[in-house]
């Protein structure tokens, strides 16, 4: 493989996303648990404590007291791990958006962003079950180890020499897991939360989906990016004028007319991408729609609408804020 076809690969949306945002997460916590079994019970060298255990910071009694809450500590990821996923988050806010899309590439962009939202609610679902799991676990373990800490067996003897080894290595793994994964949705919901800050983005993205249509292969694919390509713009357009398209006739027009590899309605709506003038497609619609309905002018959205496009952000930063203020309370299995 070239050197500029392999730059290429890895730098696509279907290598690059899984490599940052799945496979490196992983590997880190596999070395961080690998060391904290290697480590346990013994004094941890500069290089486990500073590149891959995460930072404790013990709350002061007197907050516990005002607060009336349990003892607790804020555990951050380790700094390295951070500071590699937040260049990646940060990576939108570089560039002006036209720049960005026109360096990451149409298909890149929109296939990232559809990625990192399944990884998203994929690492909140294990997040929460993993620490629903660390619930379950701790009282069960303490209960079993304590009268083997009574009898005066250290703790490394309890956890790998005793015949409970195999849960507590188990917990250990789970808390690590925890504590560092965490960070992921965490900088993902960044990452979104930068793309969406700019108004601009959701115009750009309608039109890579557009442009992905000529790209694609199959109708069933080009349906895909037309109604993602419509429903995009008409985010954009809702955020402009505080109204919205009706974009489900629209949609159901252009697919009914022709196949879409061969469309002079689709053709139309795209070439009225082109140009500086980012509302040319909005009128454009409108004037379609005037030739197949009365009365076709911007509708206001309702508050039920509103809500649920909301709700694709509102809810990801909900659990974060859930999953970390519950992490808090969680003991490390040494304690």
């Amino acid at each position: 493989m070239k050197h500029s076809n392999f730059k290429e690969w890895l730098w696509s949306a279907k290598v690059l996303t899984p490599i940052v945002w799945i496979i490196f997460p992983l590997g880190y916590i596999t070395i961080v648990f690998i060391l904290s079994i290697l480590t346990f019970g013994g004094e941890s060298t500069f290089y486990m404590e500073s590149l891959f255990k995460p930072l404790v910071f013990k709350i002061p009694f007197e907050v516990h007291e005002f607060l009336n809450i349990p003892r607790a500590s804020i555990i951050i990821p380790p700094l390295p791990f951070m500071i590699i996923l937040s260049l990646f988050s940060l990576l939108p806010a570089i560039y002006p958006t036209e720049k960005f899309f026109e360096k990451r590439g149409n298909e890149n962009a929109v296939l990232e962003y559809r990625q990192i939202r399944k990884i998203l609610f994929a690492f909140l679902i294990t997040l929460i079950v993993t620490i629903i799991i660390l619930y379950s676990l701790y009282p069960f373990l303490n209960k079993l180890v304590r009268p083997l800490s009574e009898q005066g067996m250290s703790r490394y003897e309890i956890f790998f020499h005793s015949e409970y080894s195999s849960l507590a290595i188990l917990t250990i793994f789970l808390y690590y897991y925890v504590f560092v994964l965490a960070a992921v949705p965490i900088f993902i919901l960044l990452k979104l939360l930068l793309e969406h800050a700019r108004k601009q983005f959701r115009f750009y993205y309608a039109k890579a989906c557009f442009e992905m249509i000529n790209e694609s292969k199959n109708e069933p694919d080009k349906n895909g990016y037309l109604l993602l390509g419509l429903d995009w713009y008409n985010k954009f357009v809702k955020r402009i004028t505080k109204g919205g398209i009706d974009i489900q006739t629209i949609y159901s027009k252009i697919v009914s007319h022709a196949p879409l590899s061969d469309n002079i309605l689709l053709d139309t709506i795209m070439e009225s991408f082109h140009g500086d003038d980012e509302l040319k497609p909005m009128r454009h619609m409108l004037d379609l729609l005037s030739c197949w309905k009365e009365g076709a002018t911007l509708v206001k959205e309702s508050l039920r609408t509103r809500v649920k496009e909301s709700s694709d952000l509102l809810i990801p930063i909900v659990t974060v804020a859930i999953t970390i203020i519950t992490t808090f309370f969680l003991k490390a299995p040494s304690q």
